[in-house]
């Protein structure tokens, strides 16, 4: 394959692979809402003028702070390992590919070089490069805790119960809160913090070490301009830097820059679609001739 085609692979790969996670992710809120709901249907009812409404007595508290807690985290676990062997595999093809890019560069790696680089990607998102298991303590592990996920929850419940709303209206609002319609549900809003950029990280983290393992310091800010384009990205876009002037952008400030980042890793910042490829000092020194070095358009 073509350095092209490789790199057109990757972005396919990431484009689809995020959406399977976010689908994924999805289902799982389902099954999150569901055990929620049977707990809700443990609840003891009152009726006040004529309408059904959970009781406010120390039943409901226990099911609301402790049951609700336990058995949401129980069934989360059940499924889990579906979200962390996702990122590793899609992780893992996305390395290789890019080390089969650098073959097609012309800047071919090690097998002390490849070892290296994946090790160091693994470990920067919490992985065990070998086993593909979580690091305790680790990045990927703290994202994936859903505690924020049950304290909302039992937060909902509790006020139903201390305010004694209608049982009817309760479920229906819940509902519309917890899963995903025209609004984000909560487990949605919650993943949509990392789930969004997560493979596009992996592909920016595991370039940045390749470069490093290869002692490449030019790189190609690429990608295309749509009309969602940030000024930040549009006055870069194929134009060829040197390492240095791109960690001078850090000290920059722009709509959408990702606070304490790396712009080598993070570029135009949330949910930013673009790539820097690193190429060889031969390659630049191509480029160069004609192209300036470090320079920008007008936005």
């Amino acid at each position: 394959m073509t350095e092209k085609e490789i790199r057109q692979e990757i972005d396919k790969l990431i484009g689809n692979e995020t959406n399977r996670l976010e689908a994924l992710i999805r289902r799982i809120e389902r099954l999150l809402y569901d055990e929620s709901v049977t707990i809700l249907d443990e609840f003891d009812y009152v009726v006040v003028n004529n309408t059904p409404t959970i009781a406010n007595n120390p039943k409901n508290m226990r099911l609301a702070t402790v049951k609700a807690g336990s058995r949401l985290r129980g069934r989360y676990e059940t499924v889990k390992a579906n979200i962390i062997q996702k990122v590793y595999d899609i992780a893992k093809k996305v390395i290789r590919s890019l080390i089969l890019l650098k073959t097609a560069q012309g800047t071919p790696l090690t097998e002390s070089q490849k070892k290296s680089a994946e090790e160091i990607v693994f470990l920067r998102y919490g992985f065990n490069a070998r086993t593909g298991k979580l690091i305790k303590g680790g990045y990927l592990e703290a994202i994936t805790d859903i505690q924020p996920v049950i304290t909302q929850t039992a937060g909902d419940m509790i006020k139903a119960i201390q305010s004694g709303e209608g049982v009817i209206n309760f479920k229906r609002r819940f509902a519309q809160q917890f899963m995903s319609g025209v609004q984000q549900g909560y487990l949605t809003r919650y993943f949509n913090r990392w789930t969004n950029d997560i493979f596009q990280q992996v592909d920016a983290v595991a370039q940045l070490q390749l470069a490093t393992e290869l002692g490449q310091n030019y790189g190609i800010y690429a990608g295309t301009i749509k009309d969602n384009t940030r000024c930040f990205c549009k006055e870069r876009i194929n134009h060829i830097y040197t390492r240095e002037e791109m960690v001078s952008w850090n000290n920059l400030s722009w709509k959408g820059k990702i606070k304490g980042g790396n712009v080598l890793i993070d570029r135009g910042g949330y949910n930013c679609r673009h790539t820097i490829n690193w190429v060889s000092d031969e390659i630049a020194s191509k480029i160069i001739e004609n192209q300036q070095l470090n320079t920008y358009e007008v936005c």
